[in-house]
């Protein structure tokens, strides 16, 4: 991931990182990607598959194959043992998310994985500040106990200037996640987010690797043009592919020769063409067409 990111970072855009969910969606992202001649990151988790292994040999069985660059990074691994298990598989990246602990055990914890990882030939990216989740959230306004709905709720964990310079010579991260003000996951209808643009020129500044968001889902055009063109080389996607593929299904999104009954029993196909129409329209949006 390190040479798609170094040259995003360059060139003033950034790669669109969907989640992947299933074999298709590996199959679609990567043909959504080599459509637009761009490069692109497939996020996965370490829960996206009960046989994660084969999962991933076939997304880089797929990469090898395509005609743009694609990276496989595991987002958010979580703890110690699952992290070196994933260092085992094909990931070309990890995302090692220590975001909640205090500063130095961040640090140390990093530290110790990004040693092991370069040793690999492995690229990392962690996360600095917190970005919080929508989680419980829908887009009809139906808020869960772990929503963020307030800016102050977002403000109060902001990626600092001085500890991200720190943080990255200390840890030799290849890339760093930060928090100025997207979350994860849907909004609640009707709040939209704000970005802090004054604190991503800061960031961009002073941090000498690329800088990566993620809840890129919702956060509005606008503000993610302007953060790729500003400083953001990496921009994670995931509930706006979904929610298009559902809203491609609950319109019938099948040609119109087919039947009623053809687009109720196979609403699969639908489901793939929205994922992939939306990813498309990122894809355009962070300015990373014909880049590959």
């Amino acid at each position: 991931m390190k040479p798609i990111l170094d040259k995003a970072r360059e060139d003033h855009y950034a790669v669109a990182a969907p989640n992947v969910l299933d074999y298709k969606t590996i199959d679609v992202a990567i043909k959504t990607a080599e459509k637009k001649n761009a490069p692109i990151i497939l996020n996965v988790t370490f829960e996206t598959n009960d046989d994660l292994s084969t999962f991933v040999n076939y997304a880089k069985d797929k990469a090898i194959h395509s005609k743009v660059p694609v990276a496989i990074n595991l987002d958010h691994g979580g703890d110690y043992e699952q992290i070196i298990k994933s260092l085992k598989m094909d990931f070309t990246s990890i995302m090692v998310d220590r975001s909640m602990l205090e500063f130095e055990d961040n640090i140390k914890e990093v530290s110790e994985i990004v040693k092991i990882a370069h040793t690999l030939g492995c690229s990392v990216e962690a996360e600095l500040g917190h970005v919080g989740t929508n989680i419980g959230a829908d887009s009809e306004g139906m808020l869960g106990s772990n929503t963020i709905i307030t800016e102050e709720d977002k403000k109060a964990t902001f990626t600092k200037v001085e500890e991200a310079v720190e943080y990255v010579e200390r840890t030799k991260v290849d890339c760093l996640a930060v928090a100025i003000g997207t979350v994860h996951g849907l909004y609640p209808k009707g709040l939209k987010p704000s970005i802090d643009f004054e604190l991503l020129k800061k960031l961009r500044d002073a941090v000498k690797v690329p800088l990566v968001i993620h809840g890129g889902s919702g956060s509005g055009d606008d503000n993610l043009a302007r953060a790729c063109k500003e400083g953001i080389c990496k921009v994670n996607i995931c509930s706006d592919l979904l929610k298009k593929g559902r809203e491609y299904i609950n319109n019938g999104y099948l040609k119109d020769s087919d039947d009623m009954l053809t687009k109720l029993m196979y609403p699969l196909p639908a489901y793939y063409a929205g994922y992939s129409d939306m990813l498309e329209y990122y894809i355009d949006l962070f300015k990373s067409t014909n880049k590959a």
